[in-house]
């Protein structure tokens, strides 16, 4: 968040769930919360595997949502999602 404050550009972000010192949903609300943090896709890859933990990421604004073990096929379809989206603004 403090690169994305500082004007550094992301054109895709890769976040766990878990994390040492927080979670991927406040990393995620507090992303999507900031002018320059609305439109970077986001794509969370995680061991969680609930139904309601992936609906929770979505309607936070999450562009993607990938368990662990990441199968190479969801990875690139969550990307080119994530591409789409970009392109299609």
């Amino acid at each position: 968040l403090e690169l994305i404050k500082s004007g550094k550009r992301f054109d895709l972000i890769f976040c766990d769930l878990q994390m040492p010192n927080g979670n991927g949903y406040d990393f995620l609300v507090q992303l999507r919360s900031m002018h320059d943090g609305r439109d970077i896709p986001f794509i969370i890859v995680t061991s969680e595997t609930e139904a309601s933990m992936a609906i929770k990421a979505i309607n936070a604004g999450a562009t993607g949502y990938v368990t662990k073990p990441v199968v190479v096929e969801m990875l690139q379809k969550a990307m080119q999602a994530a591409y789409n989206r970009i392109q299609n603004g």
